[in-house]
């Protein structure tokens, strides 16, 4: 097959999935909001019980379709738990 005059091969053509995206994304330890897994693998609990937590905290924000949770809002209450903390 013979490949049209664009500036690339049809083998080197970028892809358009979001993949470029996908490949600079920050860590979980420096986003404010991840997803309800990315929560549940950061704090080491059930996706669940980390969306139960969430909403009691008060941590979930919604944009769009999506329902997000806010990190440092989670990182807080984990730490207000710790003993000597007061609330």
């Amino acid at each position: 097959m013979k490949s049209r005059e664009i500036g690339y091969t049809l083998e080197e053509k970028p892809k358009r999935n979001g993949s470029a995206r996908k490949n600079n994304v920050l860590p979980i330890s420096q986003r404010r909001l991840v997803s309800a897994r990315e929560g549940s693998d950061y704090t080491g609990i059930g996706t669940q019980h980390f969306r139960l937590l969430c909403r009691e905290i008060g941590a979930e924000i919604r944009i769009g379709g999506r329902l997000l949770y806010d990190r440092p809002m989670v990182d807080a209450w984990i730490e207000s738990q710790k003993p000597g903390n007061a609330v």
